[in-house]
């Protein structure tokens, strides 16, 4: 019963140390004759070559196996990510105004107070994947709403289609970011969390 456990021991081990071992093993399989002979391992190769073989094709096998999860859920992540940029077409004119504001100002994370109008755009911001809001790190005057990493390269890259075309020339607009600036308490803390 010990054997068996050792064996379930070392197949769990993580992907990388299999792939080492899959990857020694195809090293003596594949050594020349005149290094086996120079390592005095000639002999040992000989008559253990089925059973390395066997070894790393174990090793090789687990370890991709161990892979597949790791990559369906990369692959997942990505979709997530579209179908979230892809949303950044169907804003309302208040979220498309917070974004902006962010971008506008480089800054990936707002304070908001939590009975405000942009923080209700926040909230619709987050249930979208837009926006992420942060747990116990705030008051009633000031929580934090931050737009994710991965989001955050699209939604800065949209900044004309947000605040639209020509908006540091149009009064409006920048009447809306003066106003987010006063209701906002990131510009007059300076955080950026």
């Amino acid at each position: 019963m010990s054997k068996f456990l050792d064996i379930l021991k070392a197949i769990q081990l993580p992907p990388r140390f299999l792939f080492a071992a899959a990857a020694l093993g195809l090293f003596f399989l594949l050594m020349p004759v005149s290094w086996a002979q120079w390592l005095h391992i000639q002999g040992v190769l000989e008559v253990g070559r089925g059973w390395i073989a066997l070894g790393t094709a174990c090793a090789f096998t687990f370890g991709t196996a161990q892979l597949f999860p790791l990559i369906v859920r990369w692959w997942r992540r990505r979709i997530a990510i579209r179908q979230t940029v892809e949303s950044l077409d169907s804003l309302s004119v208040d979220e498309r105004m917070l974004l902006g504001y962010c971008a506008y100002r480089k800054r990936r994370t707002v304070l908001l107070q939590l009975t405000s109008a942009e923080a209700n755009c926040a909230h619709g911001l987050c249930q979208k994947g837009l926006m992420e809001e942060a747990s116990g790190e705030g008051s009633l005057l000031g929580w934090p709403y931050t737009i994710p990493s991965d989001v955050w390269p699209h939604v800065v890259s949209r900044v004309d289609s947000f605040l639209g075309r020509n908006w540091e020339k149009d009064a409006t607009v920048m009447k809306r970011i003066l106003n987010l600036d006063k209701r906002t308490s990131a510009q007059r803390t300076g955080h950026d969390f």
